[in-house]
């Protein structure tokens, strides 16, 4: 075997053109320093492959070299993996997004850097000096660089928001100023006296209108006597790229705009603790022109199914329809590139391909070029983006249209070539999940995380414009690939336990305990519904301290069998499911949670959440969402020691999980596993890995709805020092100033950062008059659930256990003397023949039972009842009275009842009729000969299951009701 050039040009024949230009690159590369991988070997080491990828990597300058590179690599290990099938497969280094390297052609030069930096620590302490319009544009660069903000406009709309409208945090010695489209910019101390000091200029408003003629003089004046050429016609845009460069979060380059941060309101209750913002207005912003002109795009596509298209597959071959139509579009941008150098848009070139282009969409929709359904979908979804733009940018430029372009035809012949498989889908849930699967691997295949993000954006804009099945929402998310439409979700740990405790505290049940279990290990670990339901006993080990996720049936990437940690769950949590667990293996079960149970608890516990958050939009997904971003503080701050203060600043760290001991437990648990934290941890990736997805770039678009709180406390700023003089001169005069001044001369050496932070956010805030000022709700420790009586469904356990399983050891040995005496005429026959559809009747019938006040008038009512069944009808009022008082107890509202009518006794039916309709029910009267009027026994119709064991069922409330009478009689378990 020998790999030559033509092997490694069919291996790069798929991708573009930058990527296979490069074969020769590789080749030659590959031949200097690994040339014993071009050619058939005896034998290679075990790791030959992954330990030289690294090297070879290395070696490329560009995109196209690295991918090229990346692929060929890859190619020559399958190759020689097929005669030695031990070699280890090469790992590949991709970031979240690939940025170029810090020292590169495009960044600002770091002379420019240094004179912008030097000038403005020359200027602020003669700021007093200086002339109005000057002293004013230092300040807003100086804030910019503070705050690392890059964008003009985010800058201009930061500085001309009003004082009144920001919103202190005083606990947390921060401010936050909410701007448009729930855009938010955080404040620490020094930000805020640069805002205030600009605000106090007079002429303030009229510099933010004409902020960049300020600039020029700005520059005018202080490179007048720099001959430096680098700061010749420098633009705003330009220096405030210069300024943040040295100081930029490398994370927050990573992940860029992928994250969907919390509105408004949900993000002041997660720092603060407190609901109920009036102040915040949540009005319907009205849509944009792009979303409009998008609309009518989209309209025809949704009108169409699958039976209106030839095919729904893309055929990507050679003297295809949608090679054409892809290859038409492509060629109508070439040519308008070509003609428009500049893009400008307002020519006669522009306004002949958007006709073009809108034209050839007209043609796919009536079906002029037999294209496929898929190809209509991706030449109307570029098309659309290049005449409207992106949610974040309004115009596209032809080469990242030609990008996405050649990317999702890529991906579409890989996922969505097979007819038949497609066509099944359309009507066949096992065909959508097999397809789901195909589209997962494929976008786990997609290695550069800027590829992946096209696809994601590509498939919400399928989920929300096409009626045609292309692949399962809820099923693409299981397999590790994201969420289509993203719910901006987070709970807070407290407001978690608030909801468990008071739901515990409604119903202490066996049943709600357990479902209590599943949705801790959904909060704190971020299993999704299926993974935490498929749970068996031996995936979660206690000797290894870990829970393993094994049931994807079909996946077979990386992420489908995954090892998580306990280490980031409460320590008391885990104690508890510890015996909880014991306690199941010791009763003969394999699995953790017994569906039906968690099928007809789990929607009571969202109703106790959302009552708790006051928000109705929460689902169970809604704590996979909270686990990944206590996950990324977790991981942070176990790998960042200046981050340990952070606790004290937010409401929703001042928990127990994000404790100085629990990080020290995580670091340790981290340790164990050979993952030393620090610095170069690589967060992301292990916070990717840990929810099972196929790359960090899902994680940051779907879940990391707090990461700006966290990249704006990791910026360099909140480390800056600051002088005395320094903060002197952000300080209006006045003997507050100088007393101030004084006391942080003498101070400052001795506080810690804290304490620093702490004197200058004091004088901040000085004098500050603004609408709103929140302090942290204060949080006490919740009580144990209240265990006033036993729950009927532990009664009726416990009945159970003692009847049948009596050899058996455990059990509450409290209800053992109330068993000894009654057991012997009770019947629990009934329970052991459930069926897994009726459980949650019983479920709810139960927990019924163990709300009810059980009075002497409702006990009365179903001794009544329970009489009534013997005869099967009622005779008198009395009896009938206590009958409907009985079907209220047992939850049987609007019944429709039968009172059977005989001779002569119409003023007694009026009487019945007038009770019954009454209470809500309804009454048919039958006519029988017969001398006597009766109620029937059972409601007509009834297909309620526990009716039929009433006879059984109710001696048992009744001894139920006897013991809770007698004394208080408490679970022996730990909630």
């Amino acid at each position: 075997m020998q790999l030559r050039i033509d092997d490694f040009t069919r291996a790069l024949c798929g991708h573009d053109k930058h990527i296979r230009q490069h074969v020769s690159f590789v080749v030659d590369t590959i031949a200097r320093l690994c040339p014993r991988a071009l050619s058939s070997q005896t034998s290679l080491p075990q790791n030959f492959f992954e330990r030289n990828a690294r090297a070879l990597y290395e070696q490329a300058t560009t995109e196209g070299e690295l991918e090229a590179l990346c692929e060929c690599w890859f190619y020559a290990y399958e190759t020689h993996a097929k005669q030695h099938p031990k070699l280890l497969s090469p790992k590949r280094f991709f970031p979240v997004k690939r940025q170029l390297p810090l020292i590169s052609e495009h960044m600002p030069k770091l002379e420019r850097q240094e004179l912008l930096v030097d000038m403005l620590q020359k200027q602020l302490p003669k700021a007093h000096k200086l002339a109005s319009e000057i002293r004013w544009m230092m300040l807003v660069l100086s804030l910019a660089q503070h705050l690392d903000i890059r964008q003009t406009q985010r800058l201009k709309a930061l500085i001309a928001t009003p004082l009144e409208s920001y919103i202190i945090l005083s606990d947390a010695k921060r401010a936050v100023v909410l701007l448009e489209k729930d855009n938010v910019v955080y404040l620490d101390a020094i930000g805020l006296l640069y805002l205030r000091k600009l605000q106090s200029e007079a002429s303030h408003a009229r510099y933010v209108k004409r902020i960049e003629s300020v600039f020029h003089m700005w520059a005018s004046h202080c490179f007048q006597s720099t001959q430096s050429a680098l700061l010749t016609n420098i633009t705003l845009a330009d220096t405030l790229d210069a300024l943040s460069f040295i100081t930029r979060v490398p994370a927050n380059e990573s992940i860029g705009t992928l994250p969907t941060p919390l509105n408004a309101s949900k993000l002041m209750l997660t720092l603060s603790g407190h609901h109920n913002f009036d102040f915040i207005e949540a009005t319907e912003k009205p849509k944009s022109r792009r979303r409009r002109s998008f609309e009518k795009l989209q309209t025809q596509i949704k009108e169409k199914s699958a039976q209106d298209y030839t095919n729904i597959a893309f055929q990507s071959s050679v003297m295809r329809h949608d090679k054409d139509a892809m290859q038409r579009i492509r060629n109508a941008l070439t040519e308008f590139s070509n003609k428009q150098t500049n893009a400008n848009r307002n020519t006669v070139h522009f306004k002949a391909l958007r006709q073009q282009l809108l034209q050839q969409i007209n043609d796919f929709n009536h079906d002029k070029n037999n294209i496929s359904a898929v190809a209509q979908l991706i030449a109307t979804y570029c098309i659309d983006l290049f005449l409207y733009g992106s949610a974040w940018k309004q115009k596209l430029a032809v080469n990242t249209i030609l990008t996405y372009l050649s990317t999702l035809t890529t991906f579409a012949s890989s996922a969505w070539g097979d007819e038949a498989l497609l066509q099944s889908a359309q009507y066949d849930l096992e065909a959508q999940i097999e397809l789901t699967e195909l589209v997962a691997d494929v976008i786990s295949a997609t290695d550069a995380p800027d590829k992946q993000s096209t696809v994601l954006n590509f498939l919400q804009y399928v989920s929300q414009t096409s009626a045609i099945v292309l692949f399962d929402e809820d099923e693409l998310e299981y397999q590790g690939a994201g969420l289509i439409n993203v719910r901006a979700h987070y709970i807070a740990p407290h407001d978690f336990d608030t909801a468990c405790h008071r739901f515990l505290n409604d119903v202490n049940s066996a049943e709600r305990r357990q479902c209590i279990h599943f949705v801790r290990l959904c909060y704190a670990l971020g299993f999704r519904d299926k993974e935490a339901a498929q749970l068996e006993i031996d995936d979660i080990d206690f000797s290894t301290n870990s829970a393993y996720i094994t049931k994807h049936f079909k996946r077979k990437t990386k992420t489908a069998i995954r090892r998580v940690p306990l280490c980031f769950s409460h320590p008391q949590h885990i104690n508890t499911l510890e015996d909880y667990i014991a306690d199941r293996e010791s009763h003969g079960l394999t699995t953790v949670f017994d569906a039906p149970v968690i099928a007809s608890t789990l929607p009571s516990f969202i109703r106790t959440l959302r009552e708790v958050l006051d928000d109705d939009t929460l689902v169970l997904h809604s704590l996979r969402h909270s686990a990944a971003n206590n996950l990324l503080f977790q991981l942070s701050i176990a790998c960042s020691a200046r981050l340990s203060s952070l606790q004290e600043r937010y409401s929703f760290l001042q928990h127990p999980i994000f404790s100085a001991t629990q990080i020290q437990y995580i670091t340790s648990a981290l340790d164990a596993c050979g993952r030393s934290t620090g610095e170069f941890f690589p967060v992301l990736d292990t916070l990717a890995n840990l929810l099972g997805h196929v790359s960090p770039t899902v994680t940051a678009a779907s879940y990391l709805h707090l990461s700006d709180v966290l990249m704006f406390e990791l910026g360099s700023g909140r480390q800056a020092t600051f002088s005395a003089d320094s903060l002197s001169q952000l300080m209006s005069s006045n003997n507050y100033r100088y007393s101030l001044k004084k006391i942080y001369q003498r101070n400052v050496g001795k506080l810690d950062d804290v304490a620093r932070e702490a004197l200058r956010f004091k004088a901040a805030t000085h004098g500050l008059k603004v609408k709103t000022q929140i302090a942290h709700k204060k949080r006490g420790v919740l009580p144990a659930p209240t265990l006033n009586r036993i729950a009927f469904s532990d009664y009726i356990r416990a009945l159970s256990d003692y009847k049948y399983r009596s050899h058996r050891e455990g059990g509450n040995s409290l209800l053992r003397p109330h068993f000894e005496k009654v057991a012997h005429a009770l019947n629990i026959d009934f329970a052991t023949s459930i069926q897994a559809h009726d459980f949650a009747v019983w479920q709810r019938l139960y927990e019924r039972f163990s709300h009810i006040d059980w009075t002497r008038i409702n006990r009365h009512a179903l001794e009544a009842l329970h009489d009534a069944l013997i005869t099967g009808k009622i005779t008198d009022k009395r009896t009938a009275n206590r009958y409907l008082r009985a079907l209220s107890l047992l939850g049987l509202r609007r019944q429709k009842i039968n009172i059977i009518r005989g001779k002569h006794n119409d003023a007694q039916v009026r009487d019945w009729v007038e009770l019954i309709t009454s209470s809500g029910h309804t009454v048919t009267l039958v006519d029988k000969d017969s001398s006597q009027t009766f109620i029937q026994l059972r409601p007509r119709h009834l297909r309620w299951r526990p009716w039929d064991h009433l006879n059984d069922l109710l001696p048992i409330v009744l001894q139920y009701i006897n013991l809770c009478e007698e004394g208080e009689v408490h679970h022996e378990h730990r909630a």
